[in-house]
């Protein structure tokens, strides 16, 4: 599944697929200059989400500190899941 969407005003592609160059620690990747996100397809739900927000954060501003991001990723994600937000992917319903 890839999807087009903007951040910071530059529109940019998200995938899930297997890349072979995204850790599977990280689960993601974002592909500077590429404006490409990819997050590992073995990701489910919660895990999902926050690793979308983490490169989103990356994508918006790369200068930002990995720290910063990790913490500010986990809070946004914990919101949202507490909230009700739920990954929905159609194409793997059985």
């Amino acid at each position: 599944m890839r999807i087009s969407t903007i951040i910071a005003g530059r529109q940019f592609f998200i995938e899930r697929n297997k890349d072979p160059f995204v850790k599977k620690k990280s689960g993601g990747g974002y592909y500077n200059g590429a404006n490409h996100i990819v997050l590992n397809e073995n990701l489910r739900d919660e895990e999902e989400l926050e690793v979308l927000v983490h490169e989103s954060m990356h994508a918006h501003d790369m200068e930002l500190p990995e720290d910063f991001v990790e913490m500010l990723a986990k809070d946004i994600t914990q919101a949202l899941w507490d909230y009700g937000y739920r990954v929905e992917h159609p194409e793997l319903r059985i």
